[in-house]
């Protein structure tokens, strides 16, 4: 039986990766706060199940003016024009059976089935905050379900000017290279169209484990190379596109 810190650890992860986007003032004149760190569906390559690429920021859209499924619609259709896909959201409660959980470094080293290479060469103002690990989500786009696959770990790091990054440690499976990009859906717009922002990933293998992050303002493309050098890391040439690829639900929380 879970402890009520457990239990108030595993719900502030599943409520904290729930995003309200911004709203269009003057079409709907509401006021919505969205929240920059979300749960996002992140694609790999599993041959054996059919499936296309991408990496979506889902959004907890509000019930306003204009049509929820419409603008999903329009989400989805801007993704694919970039050469991407994401799976449709999980079945209510689907979060839970992922057992997401914050635990410490050495709680994480001894419950994921890979050898845990803790990421160095980090920003001298990089301090880590926090480490969470859960089952990833696997959506089977054949058989059109989602199921709980194998646990991965992620560090959160903070900084100064408030800002923050992250990086997602898995097993490295050579059929399961993660896509070049991740795509953010910022919208919608004064006009209610999506805004794609793409961000590029940089992944790298130690033995059996795969490191995974992503350039932004937080954190940019050569502070990640420094990660992966100092690491010893064998940095991975990402696909993209790949018609090959499985849907995953991985949860990030501020």
């Amino acid at each position: 039986m879970q402890t009520d810190q457990q239990i108030r650890a595993a719900t502030e992860i599943v409520m904290d990766s729930i995003v309200v986007p911004p709203v269009p003032l003057r079409s709907i004149n509401l006021r919505i706060e969205r929240r920059r760190n979300a749960t996002k569906v992140v694609t790999r390559r599993r041959p054996p199940l059919a499936a296309a690429a991408a990496v979506l920021a889902l959004v907890a859209l509000p019930a306003v003016a204009y049509s929820i499924a419409s603008y999903e619609a329009q989400s989805r259709a801007a993704l694919w024009q970039q050469g991407g896909w994401a799976p449709p959201p999980p079945p209510p409660g689907f979060l839970a059976r992922l057992h997401a959980r914050t635990v410490t470094l050495t709680q994480a080293k001894a419950q994921v089935d890979f050898t845990l290479t803790v990421p160095s060469g980090l920003p001298s103002d990089a301090v880590l905050s926090r480490v969470d690990i859960w089952h990833v989500g696997l959506y089977d786009r054949t058989a059109h379900i989602w199921r709980v696959g194998p646990t991965e770990a992620l560090f959160h790091y903070r900084r100064s000017g408030g800002r923050s990054f992250h990086a997602m440690l898995s097993h490295y499976e050579q059929s399961e290279i993660p896509g070049r990009y991740l795509f953010e859906d910022n919208g919608p717009d004064v006009h209610g169209n999506p805004v794609l922002v793409r961000h590029q990933n940089f992944a790298w293998r130690n033995g059996d484990q795969l490191t995974l992050m992503t350039a932004d303002e937080m954190l940019n493309a050569s502070e990640i190379l420094a990660v992966a050098h100092a690491m010893r890391g064998h940095l991975l040439q990402l696909p993209w596109p790949d018609p090959h690829r499985l849907g995953e639900l991985h949860i990030i929380a501020p």
